[in-house]
């Protein structure tokens, strides 16, 4: 038996499949184009779970052995809101999206920066999910006809599952769960005007939600009965990924964002941590917690200096098949040897 992962990301979605040896077996990725301008960044959830449903059926169909469980990661802090027929209501806003600069100090008036670091594990910042519902609180009408509200991890699962489950570590980059009591704050949600019934309930990453709905297992061709397991941040994921798992370990990621991160002995909150904007998250791992560092320009310079001082390159790489990250690495290899 096989089993998967889904990862979610800003700039594009992927899975793949491993054997019980880490084996890859199979994959399938796809890419897609965030909206908006004048500071507004905008994910299409209806676009992502369209591409989603495609590398599903594209390495499943590819994998020489059935998939047994498939686990969920996503990007963190967008969200989805959902009506009571499902229907997404509005795009989402991504991080970087200036939506939620002057909510902060909404949520200063009623909450010091010391204790929404203590409560939630994150430097009061608009990047999070709690000044953004404030925002579309106080500036639109989605709320009025939400039933649910999901990051991608849940949002995918309970498309797959019809189970609402949404993991400690993609939970705490909303800036409304305790990360001391693994709950949803009411106490900052009040702020939105939002109920925690609104909200996936929060579980341990590697949970597992369910099987697969029949009709969806169908369409996608996956065996009936193919589970689904709360994964995680995206980059909390990496970091599991890349065997880190010891105090003496850190990662360094880069995709859309960058991000260095390393494990903390402790759950911590200092007057450093908040003047830097360094957070406190929840692992992957039980009762682990990290320290990230984030750069979020990161692929979004190298997407400009692709289209625009490498086009000739791009076009060449993309008439010939080739990757054109893999393909430049090779390059500085080559005329960098040893570097």
């Amino acid at each position: 038996m096989a089993y998967a992962g889904i990862d979610i990301g800003t700039s594009g979605c992927k899975m793949t499949i491993y054997n019980r040896k880490g084996e890859i077996l199979s994959s399938s990725g796809r890419t897609y184009q965030e909206t908006g301008d004048d500071g507004y960044r905008e994910l299409d959830a209806n676009m992502v779970w369209a591409y989603t449903k495609e590398v599903i059926r594209e390495a499943s169909g590819n994998s020489p052995e059935p998939v047994q469980c498939i686990a969920v990661a996503s990007l963190g802090e967008s969200i989805i809101c959902l009506d009571e027929n499902n229907t997404v209501l509005a795009n989402s806003m991504l991080t970087g999206d200036k939506r939620g600069i002057d909510e902060c100090s909404i949520i200063e008036k009623k909450f010091s920066k010391e204790e929404v670091m203590d409560i939630t594990g994150l430097p009061l910042s608009e990047m999070y999910a709690l000044p953004k519902f404030i925002w579309l609180q106080n500036n639109s009408a989605v709320f009025k006809n939400t039933r649910h509200i999901f990051f991608y991890e849940d949002y995918i699962g309970y498309l797959l599952t019809g189970k609402r489950m949404v993991s400690f570590s993609l939970a705490a980059r909303s800036m409304a769960f305790d990360i001391r009591t693994k709950q949803w704050s009411q106490r900052l949600l009040t702020l939105a005007g939002l109920d925690r019934a609104l909200f996936s309930a929060p579980v341990l990453s590697g949970t597992i939600l369910g099987p697969v709905l029949p009709d969806i297992a169908e369409e996608l061709g996956l065996p009936p009965g193919t589970l689904i397991a709360a994964g995680g941040h995206d980059q909390g994921c990496a970091g599991l990924g890349s065997g880190m798992t010891t105090f003496a370990e850190g990662e360094d990621g880069q995709g859309t964002c960058e991000v260095m991160q390393f494990i903390l002995p402790k759950l911590t909150s200092s007057p450093y941590m908040i003047e830097k904007g360094i957070p406190c998250a929840p692992y992957v791992l039980p009762d682990i917690f990290l320290a990230q560092i984030e750069l979020t320009t990161c692929g979004i310079l190298m997407n400009w200096f692709k289209d625009n001082i490498f086009a000739n390159i791009r076009d060449f790489c993309s008439a010939s098949g080739i990757d054109f990250f893999s393909y430049m690495d090779t390059l500085a290899v080559e005329r960098h040897p040893g570097s």
